[in-house]
């Protein structure tokens, strides 16, 4: 590490002599490259690109490298936070969609906040209606009861427009599921009935993993 103890410090020298703001951030991004890979240094990797950002703070690359740097530290509200802006910056929809769902991501994952993650799922869905990855997790997370609710109020108007049918079914079963009050669980379950008569042609797929009354 010797070697590259001073080239950290001849990289420093330079930004500290330099006035040009694009050489300043090409060294900048050497040096958080070189606290990573050389001197296994995340801690100084993510002040390096901070310090950068506190002079470029729309600069993709190295908003990504620091998102990267969080998630390697397990830093992932820090990390989400990065996505987000990244997302805020990005130049269309489906980029920033795509960013948001990184984020809504999180939350439902190493964050472990659900409702923090239906909020972002929402957002990602309210840029791109019907985008395949948050509407295919708020799928998957709607049987989780604390969301559950929450969940079916963001994806039935979305399932329904895309006239996704059985995925709103395997919804509406999952918040009946856990719905306590009889007369409350029994008129979800009659809604779902007629769902699946009216547009499956199936009556009987409304029972399917629906817990008795």
């Amino acid at each position: 590490q010797g070697h590259s103890s001073d080239l950290v410090g001849l990289l420093e020298r330079r930004i500290d002599a330099s006035s040009q703001p694009e050489e300043r951030r090409e060294l900048r991004m050497q040096l958080a490259s070189l606290h990573r890979e050389g001197m296994k240094d995340r801690a100084s990797e993510i002040d390096t690109l901070r310090a950068l950002l506190e002079e470029v703070p729309a600069d993709d690359d190295a908003m990504a490298a620091l998102a990267r740097a969080y998630v390697a530290e397990e830093r992932w509200a820090d990390a989400a936070e990065i996505i987000r802006d990244r997302a805020m910056a990005a130049e269309n929809d489906e980029r920033r969609a795509a960013l948001l769902l990184e984020v809504a991501r999180a939350y439902a994952g190493p964050i472990e906040d659900m409702f923090g993650a239906v909020q972002q799922y929402e957002e990602v869905l309210g840029i791109v209606p019907g985008q395949d990855g948050a509407v295919g997790d708020l799928i998957n997370l709607s049987s989780h009861g604390e969301v559950s609710e929450a969940i079916e109020v963001v994806l039935r108007p979305q399932l329904e427009q895309l006239g996704r049918f059985e995925d709103l079914a395997q919804v509406l079963r999952n918040r009946i599921g856990h719905v306590e009050d009889p007369v409350d669980k029994a008129r979800r379950v009659e809604e779902l009935v007629e769902l699946c008569n009216d547009r499956l042609s199936d009556a009987g797929a409304a029972y399917q993993s629906t817990p008795p009354l």
